[in-house]
């Protein structure tokens, strides 16, 4: 379902990129610098690279936003490795582990949000 809309997102996004892109094959001069003469690009290519820069300051837009996520999706990593050694270490102490304590460290470890296989 996610796909499905992810290709209807990118249809509406590329149809009008491609027809700005056909509708506009004129050149321009782009003035860049009052120091020096101007260049001639198609307008086409111009929006296009507004468009690339708009790209990219999204992508960083959301790395930046997402940082505290990372942050504590680091911490919980830390923790469930933690967990797993302590519940090893019990393990190794009493030569198993009383299913009590097995439920208590696998309940906790379960409601941490990352992947179990790290």
């Amino acid at each position: 379902m996610v796909a499905f809309f992810r290709t209807i997102l990118g249809l509406i996004v590329t149809i009008p990129i491609a027809a700005f892109c056909g509708l506009n094959l004129q050149v321009v001069d782009v003035t860049y610098s009052p120091f020096h003469d101007p260049i001639q690009l198609p307008l086409y290519a111009i929006g296009l690279v507004f468009a690339l820069f708009g790209v990219l300051f999204g992508a960083f837009s959301v790395w930046l936003n997402n940082s505290p996520l990372r942050k504590e999706l680091r911490l919980f990593k830390k923790r469930v490795r933690t967990l797993k050694k302590e519940l090893k270490r019990w393990q190794e102490q009493k030569g198993g582990v009383d299913s009590a304590v097995s439920a208590i460290v696998e309940k906790e470890v379960s409601s941490l949000p990352v992947s179990q296989n790290e």
